[in-house]
């Protein structure tokens, strides 16, 4: 149905925007958009399996070193660190919170960034009439939350 698909969180001084990503043929996108909207709801409701949390954890934990490979990787995270005014220790505790998240944090967590009355869908390629939203179908595939003066996690 897609040749890829990927999504993410943004995390900005504000509250940053998820995104939904994918690549399908034309004749495939109306399809592929009801699914990305069907499964968003489901998580949205649901929350994601301790399976999904942990393969979640593991990937982001075996990749955290990588964030630290080299000198501009470790100077922009110094300089996160800085502009978002986190602790000095933030990249110890982001891997101790990472470690420790809960599915029920995850799931709290994700319904408090994605809005499913302020989503936004784009499609990129040839125009298809066949594209527009069904009435069941009223979430789209990006959230950008209010504005917020928490800083970033």
């Amino acid at each position: 149905l897609s040749y890829s698909a990927s999504s993410g969180y943004t995390g900005m001084l504000a509250e940053g925007p998820f995104t939904i990503r994918l690549q399908t043929k034309n004749e495939s996108a109306k399809e592929a958009l009801d699914v990305v909207h069907s499964e968003l709801k489901k998580f949205l409701e649901h929350g994601p399996t301790a399976e999904q949390v942990a393969t979640a954890k593991n990937n982001i934990l075996a990749s955290f070193p990588l964030q630290l490979a080299n000198n501009g990787r470790i100077v922009g995270h110094l300089g996160a660190i800085g502009f978002y005014d986190l602790p000095l220790n933030h990249l110890d505790r982001f891997y101790e919170k990472i470690a420790s998240a809960t599915v029920e944090e995850v799931h709290q967590a994700f319904n408090s960034v994605v809005k499913p009355d302020s989503l936004l869908t784009i499609t990129l390629g040839p125009t298809d009439p066949n594209l527009e939203a069904t009435s069941e179908s009223t979430s789209e595939s990006t959230s950008t939350p209010e504005p917020s003066t928490q800083p970033a996690p």
